[in-house]
């Protein structure tokens, strides 16, 4: 740790050598006295953090002599700066001093800090050194202190830092809590908390969600549970979305209690479980882990299952014992002995611990030590024993303003007195008694009516959330049906192109086939065509030359028939109706006393032959297709400026 010293030593000692240096001296950059804060401020965070707290405290209390910017100093702080450095120390110096639980030494510091007359401390961090200090004195017990001490921060406004006011109201008012019974102070404090919060102010102490917790716990004892449910709802869900799981496990401790009071449950088992699914061993949830497991107790011993009590109790010891916090273990103790009082046979045990632990129980703790020991004695019929502990019980009862437990004691310790023959002690508290019990009655009966309230309220929520639900749940299956029905459509409407389109795919491709086909016919016809003209002309070279030549008439008669045989000309038909299924109906419509010939020829047009080349498939000189030509224009009725082909071609294809 003493190396830690020696640097800051060396800092603080170089800051007052640069300061000292000759007018003709290049000043060092005004950004170094910044930069060295913020190193100072790195490293105490860490000290802190690892708990090291002598090395954080003496690093952060290193911070107020920081040399401040002006005339004298031209390169140290901004007065800015300056503020918001410092402001962060104090917050720091007063959690590393309750961490360490060095009270005492802490509350000198902060007295010290005061009466330092520094120009950045007395103007602007005032209020923040009452709060810390007001702090200390209420962990002191210095209750009247440290109220004195909140009520001159919270009239002070020193500065337009929503930061800074956020953090004073805070600290302010859960240490409000701690010293003032009434609360009334406490409250509007919070409020200012809250207000401050919705005006965009940072939370970077994590407090936020303690000082709301607070709140609504005013809320549930002025029997405002609505208020504080919601609150707590509220802290819960801003936690949630700042990923801070002490601030969840916060708001769900303070809704349980807030069930549980109500009697909901399974509502207070409910928010438990959400407090508890945000510990991660990685975390500081140990000990609010610990007060969830303490809170789940209470509802199972409400609710009658002790033995599930008993098991969330030591649950809530052990964590307990992780967080390194004894006044939770002494606490969970006196829950454990005062539910063995309940059993005859464990009562003897429970006496036995209540005296054992006498000592070690803190002066916050000591009604429920009283109350429980009170009770246990006079459960096992020692009433003398009973009455001076429930008598204490009784003046700590009316201290804390809480009738309930007063009322708790008062029926025990009337009882005790009528046991023991003190009948003029018991005619002296009865009238108190008939008092409180009213009272009681009367808060019981108006919590009794705001819950049925809330559970009307939630019942018609749950039920709005049920139609909405279900609403919605129509509207996603109508959305789902016209879905999966658009996309059995789609697919529908796709496989159905598909089979048309391969349907009409493989069509073309015998049509082409077909096509080929009958070009490849009359294709073969015009090469024999050239060869039996080839050998005409050869024979008639040679008929010159030999002038009887009857035989050779005869042979010239048959080289020269039609291209198309009987059973070609059928082929030809076959293969032309398979690509134009409906052109020889439609021509034999237009025309139904049309010749063979004239019916070839209309079917060569249509495949785009010309006189030559039907000619020359049909055996017949171009002279006799022009002349069938001819006929068939007024069997078509085609008028004379018409194109013969073009019409043949549309009365066929229709």
């Amino acid at each position: 740790m003493n190396k830690y010293f020696i640097l800051l030593f060396i800092i603080l000692m170089s800051a007052i050598a640069s300061c000292n240096k000759p007018l003709g001296s290049t000043p060092p950059a005004p950004s170094r006295f910044h930069t060295d804060s913020v190193a100072i401020i790195a490293k105490a965070n860490q000290f802190r953090l690892e708990k090291e707290y002598d090395s954080a405290i003496a690093l952060l209390d290193s911070t107020f002599l920081l040399p401040i910017q002006s005339n004298q100093h031209p390169d140290g702080l901004s007065p800015d700066d300056a503020r918001r450095l410092m402001s962060y120390a104090i917050r720091h110096l007063m959690f590393a001093y309750n961490h360490s639980r060095r009270i005492t030494e802490g509350h000198e510091h902060f007295l010290r800090l005061r009466e330092m007359n520094h120009p950045i401390l007395s103007r602007h961090c005032q209020r923040e050194m009452l709060v810390c200090d007001a702090q200390m004195l209420q962990t002191l017990g210095r209750r009247a202190e440290a109220c004195q001490l909140l009520d001159q921060a919270m009239s002070i406004h020193e500065n337009n830092d929503p930061s800074s006011e956020l953090f004073c109201t805070i600290a302010a008012g859960i240490t409000y809590m701690a010293v003032d019974s009434t609360e009334t102070r406490a409250e509007p404090t919070l409020l200012r908390a809250a207000e401050a919060m919705r005006n965009g102010a940072y939370d970077d102490t994590g407090l936020y969600p303690q000082a709301m917790a607070n709140l609504a716990n005013i809320y549930i004892r002025k029997n405002e549970f609505q208020k504080g449910i919601k609150l707590c709802q509220e802290v819960m869900e801003q936690s949630d979305r700042a990923q801070n799981p002490r601030g969840v496990m916060l708001a769900a401790i303070n809704l349980c209690g807030n069930y549980t009071e109500l009697s909901f449950f399974d509502k207070a088992l409910h928010y438990n479980d959400e407090g508890l699914r945000q510990f991660r061993e990685d975390n500081e949830t140990w000990g609010m882990a610990a007060s969830l497991y303490e809170r789940r107790a209470l509802i199972y011993k409400r609710m009658g299952l002790i033995d599930s009590a008993f098991s969330a109790l030591n649950l809530a010891d052990s964590f307990y014992v992780r967080a390194t916090n004894p006044r939770g273990q002494i606490r969970v103790q006196l829950e454990k002995l005062d539910a063995k009082a309940e059993f005859p046979d464990s009562l003897p045990n429970a006496l036995t611990g209540f005296e054992e632990i006498k000592d070690k129980v803190p002066g916050y703790m000591q009604l429920d030590y009283y109350m429980g020991y009170g009770k246990a004695t006079y459960l096992a019929g020692r009433y003398k024993e009973a009455i001076p502990l429930l008598e204490k019980a009784v003046d700590l009862s009316k201290i804390r303003g809480d009738w309930e437990t007063e009322n708790h004691n008062n029926r025990l310790l009337l009882d005790s007195y009528h046991h023991t023959g003190m009948m003029k002690a018991a005619k002296a508290l009865l009238p108190r008694y008939n008092m409180i019990i009213d009272s009681v009655t009367h808060e019981k009966s108006i919590r009794e009516s705001i819950a049925s309230h809330i559970r009307y309220e939630t019942e018609k929520i749950e039920q709005e959330n049920r139609l909405l639900t279900a609403d919605i749940a129509l509207r996603n299956s109508v959305i789902r049906t016209y879905t999966i029905g658009t996309i059995a459509f789609i697919l529908f409407i796709l496989l159905l192109g598909t089979w048309f389109w391969s349907r009409h795919r493989l069509a073309s491709i015998r049509l082409n086939e077909k096509e080929k086909e009958l070009k490849r016919i009359i294709e073969s016809r015009y090469e024999l065509h050239e060869r039996n003209q080839e050998l005409l002309r050869q024979l008639t070279e040679i008929q010159a030359s030999n002038q009887s030549g009857g035989e050779l008439n005869k042979l010239m008669e048959t080289l020269s028939p039609a291209m198309l045989t009987s059973k070609e000309e059928t082929e030809f038909r076959v293969a032309f109706s398979e690509i134009y299924p409906t052109a020889l109906i439609r021509l034999r419509s237009a025309c139904p006393n049309i010749t063979k010939n004239e019916e070839l020829l209309c079917m060569l047009i249509l495949i785009n032959q010309t006189t030559e080349e039907i000619a020359r498939i049909l055996g017949i000189a171009s002279t006799s297709v022009t002349r069938i030509r001819y006929r068939l224009r007024p069997k078509l009725t085609i008028p004379e400026k018409a194109s013969l082909d073009a019409e043949i071609r549309r009365i066929m294809k229709g």
